[in-house]
């Protein structure tokens, strides 16, 4: 699993290519489509060319657990540091939705 740590520059992450992912993760996790923990994960990653993974991490324990928080965001940020490495790439959205 990443280090949460790793610095990510939003500026150079296709987010929009993520959401689908981000939304499927978040549904499995809590059996529903819980719109209100989807935005604040799309608000927290929009609104900070550097956001902290630690934060997220911590703030999405109230909804998800423990573990599953952990999981979510390690899985989350090896994705976004990947989209970053490669921005003229789209993320292969198949493949990120096993």
């Amino acid at each position: 699993m990443t280090d949460i740590e790793q610095k990510v520059d939003m500026h150079e992450v296709n987010f929009e290519a993520l959401k689908p992912w981000v939304s499927e993760q978040i549904t499995k996790i809590l059996g529903i489509k819980d719109e209100v923990v989807i935005e604040l994960i799309f608000s927290f990653l929009e609104n900070d060319r550097y956001p902290n993974g630690k934060t997220l991490q911590i703030v999405l324990i109230g909804f998800l657990q423990s573990e599953p928080a952990r999981k979510f965001v390690g899985q989350l940020w090896d994705h976004l540091l990947s989209a970053q490495e490669n921005p003229s790439e789209l993320p292969d959205i198949q493949v990120l939705m096993t």
